[in-house]
């Protein structure tokens, strides 16, 4: 757990001997973490006279907010953009059992402080500091959208700061990591880093993996190898530039220089890179997935799991492709959470009526066949239970229809990856 915001009831300054105001700044200086103070008067002067006496202007914002304390404390995170569980607040003694109830009611991290003049709130941050996230927070982060987009500076309170990217729902995160956690894996791969939502999902849910994951750097345009060992707070906490490559180029010798290197360190004891969970989440187009496709499947193990995301967000490039490709073989589909949009859910993005998504990314199926246009997604086509069997069937094809859409691929051991590369490259012959 780490403290992104300190929330301090001004009433917790009153009636404190001037005497203790060093050991009050000492305390709250020592806070790593923006600090506002919510005046319970609507009079600034009067909060001016409780505080300045003390010295410890300087140590933070005051607020003189119009509604209860625990609405202001929910307008703060709001517009912080920081969990409930990122906030530590310092209330008094002298609030009453019902604020305190609602205030305890939203989750937060609270330090009660009788006298202030102790080190309890630095004690008590430094605490909350020592501890790290869970996977049961990660999933209710994925919830709100939370994740990845935490506050880390002070500027993000003046509400400037706006998510641009539809959040990943807690749902279907916890799906993905039941599938994911379904077996041993050892090298994973992930194309397309993104806000490291999937990333995290899979550190945190790994056991002895080695992890890795590419991207394109937005401020240097250039491929980027991301890997991180905890939960991001913005972005990717360490990040290998490939300098010699930009987008237009496929970086494969020097990803494949890299991931050789990253094994070795790892110990690892297999003499060939073998990738055993492939995510693809980077080019979505289909042409971009075309060459994932035919850049990575010469290094997937026996037994590796390919993951498409965006199955339903950018449906006529992702899923008609995968559709494309398992056509030829035998095919057991399943999907647990079908369902179409009922025009309340906005996780459910496929029409009732078109049975098709009712918005897809324009720019990402660009270049999708004419044929797309005319497939939709229909229940018949899936089963709600598991009863794949390797000896009859030859791919196990899993969708989790919540948006943006996920498609699971694994292959039983009638078939090899070679034989898949095989009608890859003829639907690329095909697209000219």
């Amino acid at each position: 757990m780490s403290i992104k915001l300190v929330i301090v009831d001004s009433n917790i300054f009153k009636d404190i001997d001037n005497s203790l105001s060093d050991s009050i700044k000492l305390s709250l200086e020592s806070i790593d973490a923006p600090i506002l103070c919510l005046s319970s008067e609507s009079n600034e002067s009067k909060t001016s006279e409780l505080i300045s006496p003390l010295g410890i202007s300087d140590c933070f914002d005051v607020i003189y907010p119009s509604v209860p304390i625990a609405r202001s404390i929910i307008d703060l995170l709001h517009v912080s953009m920081c969990h409930p569980e990122d906030c530590l607040v310092v209330y008094s003694s002298i609030r009453t059992d019902d604020e305190v109830k609602h205030i305890t009611g939203l989750g937060v991290n609270l330090g009660r402080s009788d006298n202030p003049g102790s080190t309890e709130i630095a004690n008590t941050v430094h605490d909350l500091n020592s501890k790290w996230f869970t996977l049961y927070r990660y999933v209710r982060d994925m919830q709100s959208g939370l994740a990845g987009t935490h506050l880390t500076d002070f500027s993000r309170l003046a509400g400037h700061y706006k998510k641009s990217k539809a959040p990943m729902y807690a749902n279907i995160v916890r799906d993905f990591i039941k599938i994911y956690s379904s077996k041993q894996r050892k090298f994973v791969m992930e194309v397309g880093t993104g806000r490291g939502q999937l990333l995290t999902a899979m550190r945190l849910s790994s056991q002895g993996s080695f992890i890795l994951s590419y991207d394109i750097d937005a401020s240097t345009n250039h491929w980027v190898i991301a890997s991180m060992d905890k939960y991001p707070d913005n972005g990717w906490q360490d990040k290998t530039f490939l300098p010699d490559y930009t987008k237009e180029v496929a970086p494969k010798n020097q990803v494949l220089d890299f991931l050789e290197e990253a094994k070795r360190e790892a110990s690892s004891t297999s003499p060939e890179l073998q990738i055993d969970f492939l995510s693809l989440d980077g080019d979505l187009s289909r042409n971009g997935l075309l060459k994932d496709l035919i850049l990575w499947l010469p290094y997937l193990s026996e037994k590796c799991t390919i993951l498409f995301s965006g199955a339903v967000q950018c449906h006529d490039s992702v899923k008609v492709l995968v559709d494309d490709i398992c056509a030829d073989f035998r095919t057991y589909r399943i999907c647990r959470d079908f369902a179409y949009d009922n025009g309340n859910d906005k996780t459910k993005s496929v029409s009732s009526t078109t049975k098709r998504p009712v918005k897809q990314d324009l720019q990402r199926i660009s270049d999708a066949p004419p044929y797309a246009s005319e497939r939709k997604i229909l229940k018949k086509d899936f089963c709600e239970d598991d009863f794949w069997d390797e000896n009859i069937f030859d791919i196990r094809y899993e969708l989790i229809m919540t948006h943006p859409g996920l498609i699971f691929i694994d292959k039983s051991s009638n078939i090899g990856w070679d034989q898949i590369l095989e009608k890859i490259i003829q639907l690329d012959n095909e697209r000219g």
